[in-house]
C-alpha cells in the first residue's frame, strides 16, 4: 500500500478512547517510582532531564573496586556481541575506547553511551508492545534474525516516516558538541529500523499503525516539516507487507548495545517469554551498572528491580 498522510486526525470513537487509554494528562502520580515508570515510555528526547543527565554527570569518586569489576564484566558481554572487525558507524571510537582504556578502568563514557542508546529502545520497545496488544504487529516475528545492514525500500520507507515524529527529529538535532563525549552514535535510526521491520512483517494497515503511534505520543506529534520532506523526497512511498522481511542468517553480531529482540525462540511459550526478557534484562543490566557507576540515587533513577520492589507494595499503584 502506498504509505498514508496521518496529519489529519480521524474523529471517530476507536480514536478517541484510544487516546483516553494511551494517555491521561490528569493521571500524573506524585511518587518518583510511578514517575519513572511512566519516563520509561518516553522517546528520550521528550524528557529533558535525560540529556543532562547523560552529558553531565560524572563519577564523583572512583567507583568501588566490586562495581568496576561488574561493569568490565558487562562490557565484555556486550562487546561479545558487537560487530568489532565490521564497526557500524558510530562505534568504531567505542570500541577504540573500550581497549584502550580497558586497563585504566575509566568506562563512564561506555556507559553513558549505551545508556543512552539503550533507553532509545526502551522506549521502541513499550511502543511494540502497544502494537502488538493491539493486533499491528504478530508478537512471534520477532523469531526471525533481522539485517541491520540491508533493508528493503518498504523499511526504509517506514522508518522515515517514524522519523517524521517530533522525538527522532529532535534526537536527529542535537548539536555536535552536545553529544556523549565524542561516542554518541548520531544515526537514530536502528531502534525505528527494527520496529519498523516488525512491522512489516505483520501489517497491512500502516495507516493504523500510524495513527495508533501517534495516539500513545511515545514518540510525540508529527513533525510537519519533516513529513512534508518525506511527502516530496521519499521515492518509494509503497510498503509492502512481507512475513520474511530482514531475514538473515543467525546469531549475527550487531552493533555495540543493540538488544531488541530478533532471532529468538519461538516455542514452547515459556521459551519464547524467556528469550525475550533476556533481551530486555540487558537493557536492565546496562541502567543497573549506570547507576552503581556514577553514585545516582533511586529519586534519579529507578531501576527495573526497584520498580518492581515498588509496585508489590500496592498494585493499585501500577499505571
Amino acid at each position: 500500500m502506498e504509505s498514508p498522510s496521518f496529519l489529519d486526525d480521524p474523529v471517530d470513537l476507536r480514536t478517541l478512547v484510544g487516546t483516553m487509554i494511551f494517555r491521561d494528562p490528569n493521571d500524573v502520580p506524585s511518587n518518583p517510582a510511578a514517575a519513572h515508570r511512566r519516563r520509561r515510555i518516553e522517546w528520550p528526547s521528550l524528557n529533558s532531564n535525560l540529556p543532562q543527565l547523560i552529558t553531565q554527570n560524572s563519577a564523583l569518586q572512583r567507583p568501588p573496586p566490586h562495581v568496576v569489576a561488574k561493569v568490565k564484566e558487562m562490557l565484555d558481554d556486550e562487546f561479545a556481541k558487537c560487530d568489532i572487525k565490521g564497526s557500524y558507524r558510530g562505534d568504531e571510537e567505542a570500541i577504540s575506547y573500550y581497549y584502550f582504556q580497558k586497563n585504566h578502568d575509566d568506562f563512564g563514557p561506555l556507559l553513558k553511551l549505551l545508556y543512552w542508546r539503550g533507553r532509545q529502545q526502551s522506549a521502541i520497545y513499550d511502543l511494540y508492545e502497544q502494537l502488538c496488544m493491539r493486533g499491528y504487529i504478530q508478537a512471534h516475528n520477532v523469531g526471525l534474525p533481522m539485517s541491520i545492514t540491508k533493508e528493503s525500500s518498504s523499511v526504509q520507507s517506514l522508518t522515515w516516516l517514524l522519523e517524521c515524529f517530533e522525538g527522532p527529529a529532535k534526537l536527529s538535532a542535537i548539536p555536535e558538541g552536545d553529544k556523549v563525549l565524542g561516542l554518541h552514535d548520531d544515526d537514530f535510526s536502528l531502534p525505528l529500523q527494527w520496529l519498523a521491520t516488525m512491522v512489516v512483517r505483520s501489517s497491512t494497515d500502516i495507516t493504523g499503525v500510524l495513527q495508533t503511534i501517534r495516539a500513545t505520543y511515545y514518540l510525540g506529534d508529527v513533525d510537519k516539516a519533516k513529513f512534508e520532506e518525506y511527502m516530496q523526497h521519499c521515492l518509494s512511498k509503497r510498503i509492502t507487507c512481507n512475513p520474511q522481511e530482514g531475514r538473515c542468517e543467525p546469531n549475527l553480531p550487531s552493533r555495540f548495545g543493540f538488544w531488541l529482540p530478533h532471532g529468538v525462540r519461538t516455542s514452547p511459550e515459556e521459551v519464547f517469554i524467556g528469550d525475550i526478557r533476556k533481551s530486555v534484562a540487558r537493557f536492565n543490566r546496562i541502567e543497573e551498572c549506570f547507576q552503581e557507576w556514577f553514585g545516582l540515587q533511586p529519586d534519579v533513577i529507578y531501576t527495573e528491580a526497584q520498580q518492581v520492589q515498588y509496585y508489590e507494595t500496592d498494585l493499585e499503584l501500577l499505571p
